[in-house]
């Protein structure tokens, strides 16, 4: 019980993580030149921000391959649904976090 608990919760840092990284993608594009092969999918929201896919794009290709190796694994059944839960709550606070729900006015 506590491992799949601990497993759960270092799934979901490693997916905020991914979400973290793949919002500054067009940074570490403007370092690091070879990583150019991965292309930055911005989208417009509002008049003044630009939202970058590639955070849940990273996020969502380490989910199938971490749903995949489960199923390889026969373990979808306990650990599949904690798996998409953490991704689901990883993303929902990423997308709070980066669309600026959560701001506080003084």
């Amino acid at each position: 019980m506590v491992k799949r608990i601990l497993l759960t919760l270092l799934q979901f840092l490693v997916f905020g993580a991914l979400l973290v990284v793949g919002s500054f993608w067009p940074l570490v594009v403007l370092f690091y030149p070879s990583l150019t092969i991965i292309p930055v999918w911005r989208f417009h929201v509002s008049a003044t921000q630009d939202f970058v896919a590639n955070g849940v794009i990273f996020a969502t290709a380490l989910l199938v391959v971490v749903l995949l190796i489960e199923w390889l694994r026969k373990a979808v059944k306990p650990w599949g649904l904690l798996t998409a839960n953490a991704f689901a709550v990883a993303v929902a606070i990423g997308f709070i976090m980066k669309l600026g729900f959560l701001a506080v006015s003084r």
